[in-house]
């Protein structure tokens, strides 16, 4: 009978002390084991991108621009590709989905670096719109280096990273036919709608 009892009482202290292990140990495991899984499920570009949010730097003279037209017609090789969705990726492997291998590819990968979600996709092509910081954390992410800053006062810009001739054209509808035209001392804003080529575009007035 005393012996019963005893080990009764042992069992009643062991789970007595468990109980207690567990409330007071519970509480950082699960918050370890949150942080473990947060880097398992994160890849190391993911982890970079929630860094540099963090850290974004403000700038009170630039903005971000995309030297590609989203109201270009280009001709598509027919690539299907329903596995990749990442521009640099997609880049390595295709390098372009048409024979303007200089143009946007279009999968937004840029969008996930911008803190003001200033990026989005119209047409296939990245644009920018008045949101943007110019914090320049989209520069990088261009596989093709389309993205660039340009002084926020300045109203126009060339949508085109191409500096071919006239059979440009032939590849896309709004390719820059290097004509210099928008290169003279004096443009005026008739000059600038002027494009052959309409690749010259306003940036938004919202600034």
């Amino acid at each position: 009978m005393i012996v019963s009892l005893l080990i009764f009482l042992l069992i009643i202290i062991v789970f007595s002390f468990s109980l207690w292990a567990l409330f007071a140990f519970l509480p950082d495991y699960l918050k370890e084991r949150k942080l473990n899984i947060t880097q398992d499920i994160l890849s190391n570009d993911e982890k970079d991108i929630v860094f540099l949010k963090e850290n974004a730097v403000i700038s009170k003279d630039l903005k971000a621009i995309v030297r590609c037209n989203p109201n270009k017609k280009v001709l598509r090789r027919g690539i299907f590709y329903d596995d990749i969705h990442d521009c640099r990726l997609f880049k390595e492997i295709y390098e372009s989905e048409s024979n303007c291998t200089w143009g946007c590819i279009g999968f937004g990968s840029c969008i996930n670096y911008c803190p003001q979600e200033a990026i989005s996709i119209k047409n296939g092509t990245a644009v920018v719109n008045s949101n943007c910081s110019g914090c320049g954390l989209c520069l990088d992410t261009c596989p093709n280096g389309l993205i660039t800053l340009i002084p926020k006062k300045q109203d126009y810009y060339v949508a085109c990273a191409s500096s071919g001739n006239e059979q440009m054209k032939e590849v896309c509808s709004t390719a820059c036919i290097n004509c210099e035209n928008c290169e003279k001392d004096y443009v005026d804003e008739k000059d600038m709608q002027n494009c052959p080529s309409n690749c010259i575009l306003s940036y938004e007035k919202k600034w």
